[in-house]
């Protein structure tokens, strides 16, 4: 044994037991090898299990001691995943590049950040010999990711083959999206190969490339998933011509996404739509929705529609697997009045299906909520929903409305952890946004019965206390006559709060008053004319209520719930007064008991009339959510 090896690697002297046969590898490994062609050798990882179980022995009869380099490698041999035969490693590395994939994210233009990227799965290719050979053999990984980088593409083709299905993937900002050359390779060489296309850019001429070389194809059967967005300036007339041509067939596609472009298509296994920012009318919405009978996710965004309405020809079209529908808008688009509910009456949507809608009309507009009707309709013909969940909009002048089914309150659970907690146990049916305040949409029930019609059946409210005016309480109290569970939430500490008017307490008691004995207000006629008060209600409102619980978001500060227990005592004492059933329960998140002590004129006398008027009552901390 030399003395390079002795004095270089081993730690002490190793003594060879006498009836030990190490194999010739290892007695050329000891003796003769330099350091680089050891290293070679273990790279290699071309050592039969034999081989590996004599190094094992040997090394730990002796004990030797390494340096740290030679150890590392010394474990990639010994390891147990490299004893795996082939078959097993292929699918070992599929799991992994589907885990990991490679990614690079491309900075903005205006950005001077550099690119970030990780190699993924591919460092595998990197550990020896052996792991390289079979890497390099799967084309199909190859395949997957040969738009990753422009640097990379021309040498991941090569390994992808002439065979294996490939991948197209170009998003937002990768030098690819401006590529013509590619752009032209992919429509005229590897169209037929595609599995997966998507190609986001602003370059109109590179999208029409695209789209005439789909078109061209009589049929892509391995197309699965095909997204082309035109990014940038809508154009007016862009693909506008290619309405006329008959629809490409995409036999096994299951995604499908068009932004400001579109062809037609069939696509019978299709489950999932997105349509954006196009200028399209309904008939060709509705041809290219009849052809999707398998369809689960429909979203139309932004989208500019035309056509006539007053056509009765048109027939719905039925959409028997839907689960979510997602239809939005926008104020400022030439739009005929009418075309969304038009759009939404012609769709008919299973009971199951979720709607949200956010068509952004303005505040006012005669067709503002003109959609709703035939939009639940279409969705909770024998299950409407009982649940009713007002939220506040980030921007002072919106608000968004959830409606839920199976939702029930136990007001003899001792504890809630969040307010919420009954609607995320129940099943959500649809949301609605609205630019206005909630104001309107009160305005609208009072005015309209075909809206307040489908509310009937609503059986729990959630609100914050400022959601609405007095006014606004009186119309949304008159219109759910079997509501149950009323939840008012007190949402102060957040920064918009001083804009929105939620820290004020004036906006929060105009629900104790609504909910006690509300006045006479102003009904409009059916043309918006009339502002002539009707009389005030005989009996209070909500005759069916026995639950109501005062909740919080955020901190302490501008809760008021002093004034707020003023007020909502009153309430209670007026509506005994009138003979309205009593509450079975009353949670008072945001309040402290009362102790003897603050006397009968104070929060005492308080807590004696609701104690006396209320089964059940839980003040913070005691059944109710903590601070």
């Amino acid at each position: 044994m030399s003395d390079w090896w002795l004095n270089g690697f081993l730690y002490p002297e190793p003594v060879i037991p006498s009836d030990f046969s190490p194999s010739f590898w290892i007695l050329h490994a000891l003796t003769t090898v330099t350091p680089q062609r050891f290293e070679q050798l273990l790279r290699a990882c071309e050592i039969d299990e034999q081989a590996r179980a004599n190094l094992l022995a040997y090394l730990t009869h002796n004990n030797l001691a390494f340096q740290p380099w030679v150890e590392a490698r010394l474990e990639a041999i010994l390891s147990p995943v490299t004893r795996l035969p082939p078959e097993i490693l292929i699918e070992i590395f599929r799991l992994v590049a589907e885990l990991a994939p490679p990614w690079c994210a491309f900075p903005e233009e205006d950005e001077d950040e550099d690119e970030v990227h990780c190699m993924g799965w591919i460092s595998l290719s990197q550990v020896n010999r052996r792991w390289r050979y079979l890497c390099l053999s799967m084309a199909d990984l190859w395949a997957l990711h040969i738009t990753l980088h422009p640097d990379v593409t021309a040498l991941f083709l090569e390994r992808a083959g002439h065979g294996a299905p490939l991948t197209i993937q170009v998003e937002r900002n990768n030098p690819l999206a401006f590529d013509a050359d590619f752009a032209c390779l992919v429509s005229t060489k590897l169209i037929e190969r595609l599995t997966r296309l998507v190609w986001c850019t602003p370059d109109a001429p590179i999208v029409r490339m695209l789209l005439d070389a789909l078109q061209r194809e009589s049929a892509l059967s391995s197309l699965n998933f095909l997204h082309v967005e035109k990014l940038g300036d809508r154009e007016d007339d862009l693909f506008r011509q290619i309405y006329g041509v008959g629809p490409i067939d995409l036999p096994n596609a299951t995604n499908i996404g068009f932004q400001d472009c579109f062809i037609p298509f069939n696509a019978p296994r299709l489950v999932s739509l997105d349509l954006s920012m196009l200028q399209i009318s309904c008939a060709h919405l509705f041809d290219s929705l009849r052809r999707c009978p398998a369809l689960k996710w429909l979203e139309l965004e932004g989208c500019i529609f035309s056509g006539d309405l007053t056509d009765t020809s048109c027939a719905v079209v039925s959409l028997p697997n839907l689960r979510s529908f997602t239809f939005t808008g926008f104020a400022d688009e030439d739009t005929p009045l009418g075309i969304y509910s038009y759009i939404i009456a012609h769709l008919l949507l299973p009971a199951s299906a979720f709607l949200f809608i956010n068509l952004n009309d303005q505040p006012g507009d005669p067709e503002e909520f003109d959609h709703f009707v035939p939009a639940v309709r279409s969705i909770w013909r024998e299950d409407p929903p009982s649940g009713l969940w007002i939220l506040r909009c980030s921007r002072p002048d919106g608000a968004t409305f959830e409606f839920f089914s199976g939702i029930s309150h136990d007001h003899a659970k001792p504890r809630y952890e969040h307010p919420a907690e009954d609607f995320w146990k129940s099943k959500r049916r649809a949301q609605f946004r609205i630019r206005g305040s909630a104001n309107n949409l009160a305005r609208a029930i009072h005015t309209r019965l075909d809206i307040r019609a489908e509310l009937a059946a609503i059986q729990y409210l959630s609100a914050e206390m400022g959601a609405f005016d007095l006014e606004g309480w009186v119309r949304m109290f008159q219109a759910l006559p079997n509501l149950r569970t009323l939840q008012l939430i007190r949402r102060v500490g957040n920064e918009n709060d001083e804009a929105t008017g939620a820290a004020r307490p004036a906006g929060s008691v105009d629900v104790f008053t609504a909910f006690a004995s509300p006045p006479a207000i102003a009904v409009a006629s059916a043309h918006g004319t009339s502002n002539t008060p009707s009389p005030a209600p005989a009996a209070p409102p909500l005759p069916r209520l026995d639950t109501l619980w005062l909740t919080k978001y955020g901190d302490e500060r501008g809760i008021h719930d002093r004034l707020i227990l003023k007020h909502l005592t009153a309430a209670v004492r007026k509506r005994a007064e009138l003979r309205a059933p009593a509450l079975t329960s009353l949670r008072l998140d945001f309040v402290d008991e009362p102790k003897e002590e603050e006397g009968e004129a104070g929060r005492w006398g308080d807590k004696c009339v609701l104690s006396r008027l209320v089964e059940s009552v839980r003040w913070r901390g005691v059944g109710g959510i903590q601070s």
